[in-house]
């Protein structure tokens, strides 16, 4: 798929497609595949973006974008020089199936949970990935934590933003969710019809200045002439009450995870949602350890908090609490404090490559052996 020299251009101050300086920078890769519609449900491909870290033997974290969102839209997020996830993993930005740049599948499934783990797995050995923190934001993070319910094998730890696993027909989230469908659904054939016209009828029906302009972003034209919306509305329309609600049947996660959320936020409020996180996921231990909240700088619209990288002090704050969880217990065994205990009182073997971080201190891979099934050589150069 041919990178979009537009979006390159936008970005160029965070990635560089070629390291032609001393300065290491993250690279950036689409993906490539073009978007299909898949008729057996083994067959979805999941795409995006890969930002290649700033080391060798980085492990991986794979993010989920929330409904509507681009992953352009985190590219800046993730690769922003005063962001160092990049600096401890490689980072692939993927759509769910139907949506974005991944294939569609209409499939009837009565398990539609079971069919995203799938894909993720799928994803993870098609791109050699034995295992891997899994990540999203909004409805995007309810991907990640299905994964660590139904394939504990393939996750290292859970970072959500802004999500907790919760019923959301109750939620102002839900209900917005819901009339951003119909209004789209009420819209017809859009075919035929201008930018100019998409645009002023959803401004007409939506309120949100963010949903417009992710929904303008989302309004594609094919090679044949013809405009489209980058995700599937049919299915989202029709699996609306499996995306807002968390089932008994997904189970429990009995890793390390990461909540962090705006302190003024439309899907997680601190007195009650909390809980709900503290009962799926059994070891979290709760609010300023695994549960944390972004201070909004006065800014009391749950709406407008919700985008964290449009506000530079959430996406910082979201970036630190990220980055401490990714380096201290990310891949941790629940039964100890933080990674130092592995570093001082465990005897683990570690793979014999070292580099050295940004103040010249030399350190080993933060996960050992994270990704033994696809690497035989245990002493890369």
């Amino acid at each position: 798929m041919k990178i979009n020299r537009i979006l390159i251009n936008q970005f160029k101050r965070f990635f560089s497609l070629k390291d032609t300086s001393k300065t290491r920078r993250a690279t950036a890769e689409y993906i490539s595949g073009n978007s299909e519609i898949v008729k057996d449900t083994k067959d979805v491909n999941l795409r995006g973006v890969k930002l290649t870290g700033l080391y060798r033997d980085l492990p991986a974290l794979i993010f989920f974008p929330d409904i509507f969102d681009s992953v352009e839209n985190w590219m800046s997020f993730f690769a922003n020089s005063n962001n160092p996830i990049i600096n401890h993993r490689d980072v692939y930005i993927l759509y769910p199936r139907n949506q974005g740049t991944s294939d569609w599948c209409n499939d009837n499934s009565s398990e539609p949970a079971e069919d995203l783990v799938d894909d993720i797995e799928r994803f993870m050995y098609l791109h050699k990935l034995t295992s891997a923190t899994i990540g999203g934001h909004g409805f995007g993070a309810k991907n990640a934590l299905l994964t660590g319910c139904y394939k504990p094998n393939l996750v290292t730890g859970i970072l959500a933003m802004d999500w907790a696993p919760q019923n959301y027909h109750y939620f102002r989230a839900g209900h917005s969710l819901k009339s951003n469908f119909d209004v789209l659904k009420s819209l017809g054939n859009i075919e035929n019809m201008t930018f100019e016209q998409f645009k002023n009828s959803i401004r007409k029906e939506i309120q949100c200045f963010k949903t417009q302009a992710m929904l303008e972003q989302q309004f594609k034209l094919n090679s044949k002439g013809k405009r489209y919306l980058q995700f599937n509305l049919d299915y989202l329309t029709e699996r609306f009450d499996d995306i807002v609600s968390w089932k008994f049947n997904y189970g429990l996660f009995g890793g390390r995870t990461r909540f962090i959320f705006p302190e003024y936020s439309q899907m997680v409020f601190l007195n009650s949602n909390t809980l709900s996180i503290m009962k799926i996921c059994v070891q979290n231990r709760g609010y300023q350890t695994d549960i944390k909240s972004l201070l909004c700088d006065n800014n009391d619209n749950p709406e407008v908090n919700h985008w964290i990288y449009e506000n530079q002090s959430l996406s910082e704050q979201a970036s630190y609490q990220s980055c401490e969880f990714l380096q201290n217990y990310d891949g941790v065994n629940v039964l100890l404090k933080n990674r130092s205990e592995i570093m001082e009182n465990i005897s683990i073997p570690v793979q014999r490559q070292e580099r050295k971080d940004n103040d010249g201190t030399p350190i080993s891979p933060s996960h050992f052996h994270h990704n033994w099934r696809f690497i035989s050589n245990t002493n890369p150069k």
